[in-house]
């Protein structure tokens, strides 16, 4: 009974500890009490755009964070980097206090749910936002020590330059980032001051080689599908009255067999007693794309995810094996190439 006591009063402060972390930051999504408003209008925010807003426009980011998670190599690549980071082990160095007091707030970070959750999201808008990742310092007054950790949604932040920001939370209450408010760090930071600190994300570097992938992706799915491709086409022997009712009685046929993975096949009968062949029925597709010719999908899908690899500063082998006429890299080989990894995409990041 006693033991049981025990842990009931474990739960009881961990609870009251993670509201008491909570109090401490400024987002009202860690407030329980307005979850649904908060799925409402993330629901509602979300949109996807056809074109990506050029770099420094605000709505850059929120495309970016939607575009990556379509590609399946690119996502493949993303989520191989956070787990690597998220399974990376960390040491505090420094006095014991300091330490204690540090490893309590790193444990406890993101309202109470823990390091690995916290380090997850802060990657993440790292790879896949020009604005990068932003953390909110809480504290319990303006100029008081830190005692708590956040990750804030970098696509609800504007940077305004010389070290302040905005953030627009659900509600659309904007509050204010002042310096010693948050932390702020992103990939490749521009020059240029019109970018108020934006930077050039993993995503934005791969984003033209992922849109070619993606068209292949979509030109696989129609034909799997047995989706027509867009083009023109020419139908010769009958009217477009005719063509309309064949493809209604067509609909109507599988929809009475349920066939609703094998098409069937559509019928087009012409009148075979029309004089010249006036009746004798030709349709003609020409689409508006189509592959080239000696089209090469292996080659062309190594390629990319060379090029992902590059861009996000990592050996391809992290996330890809190329091919080597059978024969796998050398042990030589990997452990030169994770030194040299060591000190680009991650090394960026751990230091």
């Amino acid at each position: 009974m006693g033991f049981r006591d025990d842990v009931g009063n474990r739960i009881a402060n961990w609870l009251e500890a993670s509201k008491a972390k909570k109090s401490l930051s400024m987002q009202s999504r860690l407030d329980e009490g307005k979850i649904e408003q908060a799925w409402y209008f993330v629901s509602s925010f979300a949109r996807q755009a056809d074109a990506c807003p050029p770099l420094g426009d605000p709505a850059r980011d929120k495309y970016l964070r939607d575009i990556w998670k379509t590609e399946p190599i690119c996502a493949g690549a993303t989520y191989s980097f956070v787990s690597k980071l998220r399974a990376l082990g960390w040491t505090l160095e420094g006095g014991r206090n300091k330490v204690n007091q540090w490893s309590k707030i790193l444990h406890e970070s993101e309202g109470g749910q823990g390091w690995n959750v916290f380090i997850s999201k802060v990657v993440e808008d790292y790879l896949t936002t020009d604005s990068g990742s932003f953390i909110e310092l809480g504290k319990s007054s303006r100029n008081g020590p830190v005692k708590a950790l956040f990750h804030i949604d970098s696509v609800r932040c504007q940077l305004l330059g010389a070290g302040h920001a905005t953030y627009k939370d659900f509600e659309g209450v904007w509050h204010p980032l002042k310096p010693g408010d948050y932390a702020h760090f992103c990939s490749m930071p521009s020059p240029n001051e019109d970018m108020k600190g934006k930077g050039f994300c993993f995503v934005s570097r791969a984003l033209k080689a992922a849109k070619l992938l993606l068209a292949l992706h979509q030109y696989e799915s129609e034909k799997l599908e047995n989706l027509p491709p867009e083009g023109i086409a020419t139908i010769t022997g009958l009217t477009t009255k005719q063509v309309e009712k064949a493809f209604e009685l067509y609909s109507a046929k599988r929809t009475s067999r349920d066939q609703l993975t094998f098409p069937g096949i559509l019928w087009l009968v012409g009148n075979p007693m029309a004089p010249g062949g006036a009746g004798q029925v030709k349709v003609e597709l020409t689409p508006f794309s189509t592959l080239p010719e000696q089209f090469d999908r292996a080659s062309l899908i190594e390629t990319y995810a060379k090029t992902l690899a590059c861009d996000l500063g990592v050996d391809i082998n992290e996330f890809w094996q190329p091919e080597r006429g059978g024969f796998g890299p050398s042990k030589g080989e990997v452990t030169i190439q994770h030194h040299k990894a060591i000190g680009k995409g991650v090394g960026e990041v751990i230091t």
